[in-house]
């Protein structure tokens, strides 16, 4: 599993977990405002294999690691053995995923491996023009579903995202959560990329 950044002490991510932050290489989406999709795809900025920065990089203050992306899930078999190596040394683990590769996720709970998840709901319509691939709403949506379900499913703590890009109607998006996934926290969070292109 190849990974493009670190943080090695974060309590952003993981509330109230001292945290491992790795940032993994590659997506299965070209979402038209990501912030970070051209780092994320460039070979050149892979600084190593997660096992081997987890070891260079855990500390014992560290109460738990997690990953972003990219898309941590495109990693599948690689990402289930590095988690299960994260649960072997007694830490947490936190995943932040685009949700659409729900056969991982499920894998991942059918052996416990992960303790909490933040899952983006990134649009409820034009998918394939904010997601950068040919997908249809329903087919987004259904995927959505199924990863949200095999987390609730798990009893595992979740929470899920919704960026405020461009054009995405974010009250239909709270109207839909709130019709369909009332308990479940629901983070809106500012689109950021335009100040990075700056920095």
């Amino acid at each position: 599993m190849l990974i493009t950044q670190v943080i090695q002490d974060s309590f952003q991510e993981y509330r109230d977990q001292w945290s491992l932050v790795l940032f993994s290489f590659g997506c299965n989406f070209s979402c038209k405002y990501c912030y970070n999709l051209d780092f994320s795809r460039d070979r050149k900025n892979i600084i190593g294999e997660a096992k081997d920065l987890i070891k260079q990089y855990l500390h014992p203050g560290h109460e738990a690691v997690v990953f972003l992306g990219g898309e941590p899930t495109i990693w599948k078999d690689a990402l289930i053995e590095t988690t299960k190596q994260i649960k072997d040394m007694g830490l947490k683990v936190k995943i932040f995923t685009n949700g659409f590769l729900s056969e991982v996720i499920k894998k991942l709970n059918d052996q416990k491996l992960v303790d909490a998840y933040s899952v983006d709901l990134k649009t409820i319509k034009e998918a394939s023009y904010f997601l950068g691939v040919a997908m249809n709403d329903d087919e987004y949506l259904w995927k959505f579903r199924s990863t949200i379900n095999h987390i609730l499913d798990a009893g595992i703590f979740l929470e899920v995202r919704t960026t405020k890009w461009p054009g995405i109607n974010i009250e239909e998006i709270k109207d839909y959560m709130k019709q369909n996934l009332p308990a479940i926290p629901h983070i809106i969070q500012d689109d950021f990329s335009k100040n990075l292109k700056h920095i």
